[in-house]
């Protein structure tokens, strides 16, 4: 089947004047289809690239370079020029030194056949043996240095390979590494993945104490780590090649994953809301620093009927006072697509801050949401009791105490 390229006349005046039209042509009025065989060789005639439609410029570019470059016939005279008063002309053995030159019998003019095909890509040097020709003979050096010199040229003969060795060029060989490397980070991101999702579904810590090389335990997320390498060879031999930095087993990576999981889990409880009403359970506590953090339920009934109770988040606030809980609680919903006018139950403990009547955070929160009714939380109401009939008797009071103290001494051990 015969392959359908831009059509061009064999003719010398028609294509000398599609030659000068095609320097003002729009993309739109290029020549799109035409035949293979019609393509013009003489390079003194043929019509530039950019004559032809942008979306066959590749096409007509590997039709030039499987045709080659034009070269007269064996028998033919080169003819002579007089420069001032030496005689000169274009030298035949110049085909065979340089292998890009291609010659125009009806210009008597050189021409570069990779600049001819490139060089509207480049973005180095002139048109000097693209459109004008070469002609100074005398000065034979210059096409050596055409050659050796240009950028352009170079450049050029760069994309002529690269467009007839698609699989070989440097471009190709780029992203065929770049999708190994993409290939080797998703394992090591897929393996301290499945390492974090395991260690927060079974509550576990994920530091050790000692996380050294020689270390006999290096926490539940290292040893989680290594395990999968031993079960799974192939991870074994992505992380055994990974550079030092790229393990994705450090701590800040392990705290963007859970970050990750936390975010993916939020979003799930969202929709299992479903733009539904719910209830909040809010208390507010000091995390290991002293920092005042304001924690956060969701009670809600699911689309199938079922009773949910899920934790949110817990945030840092400035401090516990109702206002300050009251623009967390507004900026954590808003976060979440959740809004205060769905709330339709609140549970706090008995502090006045919480359930004050006159400025508690109940108080605030109804006067936005007259719907959002308080409850006094029912756990916090059993610890008041206990602590009151432990005060009562000294056995279980003194029962307490030494539980309190056990769990302290155990805590600074480990």
């Amino acid at each position: 089947m015969k392959k359908k390229f831009p059509m061009l006349s064999r003719d010398k005046a028609t294509s000398s004047v599609n030659l000068e039209a095609s320097e003002t042509q729009h993309p739109s009025e290029s020549i799109k289809v035409v035949d293979y065989e019609l393509l013009e060789t003489d390079p003194g005639i043929r019509p530039p690239i950019s004559s032809y439609h942008p979306d066959i410029h590749n096409e007509v570019r590997k039709a030039y370079l499987k045709i080659g470059r034009h070269q007269p016939p064996h028998n033919f005279v080169y003819p002579w020029s007089l420069k001032g008063n030496q005689r000169r002309r274009f030298g035949k053995n110049w085909l065979d030194l340089y292998d890009w030159i291609d010659y125009s019998e009806s210009k008597d003019l050189a021409f570069c056949l990779p600049c001819f095909l490139f060089k509207n890509v480049s973005k180095y040097g002139g048109d000097h043996f693209v459109t004008e020709g070469f002609s100074d003979w005398k000065n034979s050096q210059r096409l050596a240095n055409h050659a050796t010199s240009s950028n352009s040229h170079v450049d050029c003969v760069h994309m002529s390979y690269a467009l007839m060795n698609p699989n070989q060029s440097i471009k190709a060989a780029f992203v065929n590494q770049t999708k190994q490397m993409n290939s080797e980070y998703r394992v090591l991101v897929n393996t301290s993945l499945i390492a974090t999702k395991f260690l927060l579904r079974c509550g576990m810590p994920f530091r050790g104490s000692d996380e050294s090389f020689n270390s006999l335990f290096k926490g539940p997320f290292l040893e989680l780590v290594d395990t999968l390498k031993k079960i799974n060879p192939k991870i074994a031999n992505v992380i055994d090649c990974a550079l030092g930095n790229n393990f994705m087993t450090a701590p800040t990576i392990q705290k963007d994953l859970v970050a990750a999981c936390a975010c993916e889990i939020t979003q799930q409880i969202v929709c299992d809301i479903a733009d539904d009403v719910f209830c909040v359970l809010i208390d507010e506590s000091d995390d290991v620093a002293g920092k005042e953090q304001m924690t956060a339920v969701i009670r809600y009934v699911n689309s199938e009927g079922f009773i949910k109770e899920r934790f949110l988040e817990i945030v840092s606030v400035k401090e516990t006072s109702a206002k300050s809980l009251t623009e967390a609680l507004k900026k954590l919903l808003s976060i979440n697509g959740l809004s205060l006018s769905s709330i339709r139950g609140q549970g706090y403990d008995g502090a006045s801050n919480m359930r004050g009547k006159f400025g508690g955070l109940r108080t605030l929160i109804q006067n936005k949401n007259p719907s959002a009714y308080y409850v006094h939380c029912f756990a916090h109401q059993l610890q008041l009791a206990l602590v009151a009939c432990a005060k009562t008797h000294k056995d279980v009071s003194g029962f307490f105490g030494k539980v309190n103290m056990l769990v302290s001494i155990i805590s600074f051990i480990f």
